[in-house]
């Protein structure tokens, strides 16, 4: 018996075409249209260029997001230092209250409302500042209606005077001159 090849299936070698064949990733792939079961339209695969649009708007998505977490933690970052310069104006209060209470007997129960002189020839005119320099502070007391003039440069207190607050809203400074 002689045996006859099966040539039901054409093999390659067939066409000649063994040696053209390339590898599938050097050849471009195509787009792909496809039809869903339900409708009409068609729905395409995405591409290699797609892909990049996508990556690259994710990115500056990204991008934005890494911004906007910067300015918010700075913002964060300056309110906190915002409290801590004010918990030092609270200490520096303290320490000129205690400084001003070792050289003279001041009313309890209040916290005084603290001034700086800070031009000295606007106020040469009122009795209160006759002595004052820059610099000064002014310690007042509005509940037992007493001002004080302290030096810090000599630690030493240059004036006290009183304070009048009138009953219709005006206050009378330490030198008799009223304000609003």
């Amino acid at each position: 018996m002689n045996q006859v090849p099966d040539r039901s299936r054409p093999k390659l070698s067939d066409f000649g075409m063994v040696n053209k064949l390339r590898p599938a990733a050097a050849v471009p792939r195509p787009v792909v249209v496809t039809k869903t079961p339900n409708s009409s339209k068609r729905i395409r695969k995405p591409t290699w260029l797609t892909r990049l649009r996508l990556v690259l708007i994710w990115a500056i998505i990204a991008t934005i997001a890494c911004g906007v977490l910067a300015v918010s933690v700075a913002s964060q970052r300056k309110e906190i230092s915002k409290l801590k310069s004010n918990q030092a104006v609270d200490d520096e209060t303290t320490q000129l209250i205690a400084r001003v209470a070792s050289l003279v007997s001041l009313p309890e129960g209040e916290t005084p409302t603290i001034a700086t002189v800070t031009d000295v020839e606007k106020l040469k005119s009122q009795a209160f500042f006759a002595k004052a320099e820059n610099g000064d502070k002014v310690l007042i007391f509005s509940k037992a209606r007493k001002a004080y003039l302290y030096r810090p440069t000599t630690n030493k207190i240059v004036e006290i005077g009183p304070i009048n607050i009138g009953s219709n809203g005006t206050s009378t400074n330490p030198t008799g001159t009223t304000s609003q």
